[in-house]
């Protein structure tokens, strides 16, 4: 009996501690609940129309206001690895159209990567490569430079009223 009693003053402090995520409302004022039932639902539709990294974010407000809850952490997980997974497809389809010197594809991709991760250094002097061989291949085969007796002056000014037509 002496075993059993420590057990039974513990039984209710455990319990306590297992109540469902769905019941953390309870005893909430109106106005933070129908604030979480706002940011739900546009989570919900961001995520229906692609925009992970602003779902993202509105799970994240909820968990903030509700520290604990397993429904919003649930979500923030796994958007976490939508997201990754879609970086990491991005990157690859930007690395592989620009060895096949597909560099306006690979823009492409390289900036869709950055819009879900705009902190990822490596993507930007990607980015700084591939717009450099863009500006490279823009160039005229033929170098326009001083042919005879011209001045710097005469070619600059040329080529300014060239680039502007």
């Amino acid at each position: 009996m002496r075993r059993i009693l420590p057990l039974l003053l513990c039984f209710p402090l455990l319990a306590c501690q297992s109540v469902p995520s769905r019941y953390a409302g309870l005893g909430q004022p109106r106005e933070l609940m129908a604030f979480i039932d706002e940011r739900r639902n546009a989570a919900q539709t961001l995520e229906a129309r692609g925009a992970l990294r602003e779902a993202q974010r509105e799970w994240q407000l909820i968990d903030a206001v509700t520290p604990g809850d397993a429904v919003a952490g649930q979500h923030i997980r796994r958007l976490q690895a939508k997201l990754a997974e879609q970086f990491e497809r991005h990157r690859k389809a930007a690395h592989t159209a620009a060895r096949r010197g597909q560099y306006r594809q690979s823009r492409r991709q390289l900036l869709k990567a950055l819009a879900l991760r705009p902190e990822a250094g490596s993507l930007i002097s990607d980015l700084k490569s591939v717009e450099a061989r863009l500006a490279y291949a823009a160039m005229p085969a033929e170098p326009n430079v001083a042919k005879g007796p011209q001045s710097e002056v005469e070619v600059y000014t040329a080529q300014r009223q060239q680039s502007r037509k």
